[in-house]
């Protein structure tokens, strides 16, 4: 909010703006205003921007159980070596 006006000051367009609305209710309002819309816009941006880093329902990240699923993971079978397998008849 202060960088709106500070600007406006800094480049003498201030006056400008009090000539053509006298009442500085009106022109602070105006201002508060596009400021709300425009850190709206920027935290809807963030929302956007974390939840596409949050993993879906389905895609695991390398762990033994996908995350949605509260089941503890059951250790896997020790495969045995190639020479070591059985010939099932």
């Amino acid at each position: 909010g202060t960088l709106l006006v500070t600007t406006e000051v800094r480049h003498k367009t201030l006056t400008q703006a009090l000539l053509a609305e006298p009442r500085r209710g009106v022109v602070l309002g105006a201002k508060l205003v596009l400021a709300a819309g425009i850190g709206l816009l920027y935290g809807a941006a963030g929302v956007v921007g974390l939840m596409s880093t949050i993993p879906t329902r389905g895609i695991t990240c390398g762990c033994p159980v996908a995350h949605s699923d509260r089941r503890r993971a059951r250790p896997r079978a020790a495969s045995k070596p190639p020479w070591r397998r059985t010939a099932t008849p």
